[in-house]
């Protein structure tokens, strides 16, 4: 029988063999970047599509346990704030206020759209990341105005 023994000469740090982690997925509606494969010290950033706003971890790191930090990634959609009409408009429901939705909107009886075309609203991507705005609101004008100047020219030509 022979017995064998074996020094290590090795001083830290000690290098290992990259090990992989579980495969991460870029989100649905999102982008993923890694510095590397998915292995041991690499790390991978998410980010998310105008529109949609960014849940759990925007990084995580592969670490020696084969086990990823944070926490599992998604993108939510955003929702504009909900339309109200005024003195002029009013909201056709249903109304979905989720980003990329429309809205139609119709003027008040006495006042009419200058474009008959422009009586929707669009729940767009806003100037700030992760954030929803809508697009114009379309303006109603008075017809009540151009009857009134109708009027006083039928009165003057009898």
């Amino acid at each position: 029988m022979f017995l064998i023994i074996i020094i290590c000469l090795c001083t830290p740090p000690f290098v290992y063999p990259a090990q992989p982690c579980p495969t991460l997925y870029a989100p649905l509606h999102g982008g993923m970047s890694c510095t590397g494969e998915q292995v041991t010290d690499e790390t991978c950033y998410f980010t998310c599509d105008p529109g949609y706003e960014l849940l759990g971890s925007a990084e995580r790191f592969c670490q020696p346990t084969n086990a990823w930090t944070g926490q599992h990634t998604s993108c939510r959609i955003l929702h504009c704030p909900v339309l109200n009409g005024n003195d002029d408009t009013f909201i056709v429901y249903p109304c979905d206020t989720a980003f990329n939705s429309s809205c139609m909107l119709q003027c008040t009886p006495g006042h009419y759209y200058r474009d008959p075309n422009a009586n929707f609203i669009t729940c767009i991507a806003g100037p700030v990341h992760e954030t929803v705005i809508w697009t114009d609101r379309p303006m109603c004008e008075g017809r009540l105005l151009q009857l009134a100047t109708l009027i006083d020219i039928s009165v003057v030509n009898l």
